[in-house]
């Protein structure tokens, strides 16, 4: 395993989280760019009834996915003890993971928090369309964090 300097551990680091923050306005340019161009929404139709119930399933999805990613967290500490893991650490995979982990945990909250903002304003269906943008992005990360782990349990299993 090679060892990362601290340059590319805060190169790595920035990226995770500039990209992270250009995902959703670039996905909806896209998308507004597309239903410009095209004359007609690609975005699938809400029926403005329903604004209620899809929000409180995105703020479940949220909430719940933040306890998930922290059960990841309370794992990746359960295996603390195994040589993989600190071979691991010490080349600075762990730093790149506690990155991905903080911006996991912000991109959930984020949507949890606009879902509550939601539903204390006037619900607008381009709120809507964004915390949706921001679900992407969610399932990005929850990839990318569980992905690490499973790589992480792999690896501390003897053969």
């Amino acid at each position: 395993m090679r060892q990362l300097s601290n340059k590319e551990i805060k190169s790595f680091a920035t990226l995770l989280w500039l990209a992270s923050a250009l995902v959703v306005p670039v996905l909806l340019l896209i998308y507004w760019g597309l239903t410009k161009w095209v004359g007609v929404s690609l975005f699938p139709n809400i029926i403005p009834k329903n604004t209620d119930l899809l929000i409180g399933i995105v703020t479940s999805f949220s909430i719940t996915m933040t306890g998930f990613i922290a059960a990841i967290g309370a794992y990746i500490i359960s295996v603390s003890s195994n040589p993989s893991f600190r071979l691991w650490r010490n080349a600075g995979y762990l730093k790149l993971f506690y990155h991905l982990y903080a911006v996991s945990i912000t991109f959930l909250l984020l949507t949890f928090s606009f879902c509550i903002l939601m539903l204390l304003s006037d619900q607008v269906v381009i709120w809507l369309k964004v915390i949706l943008t921001f679900v992407l992005v969610n399932f990005i990360h929850i990839a990318l964090i569980t992905t690490s782990a499973i790589n992480q349990t792999k690896n501390s299993t003897p053969s």
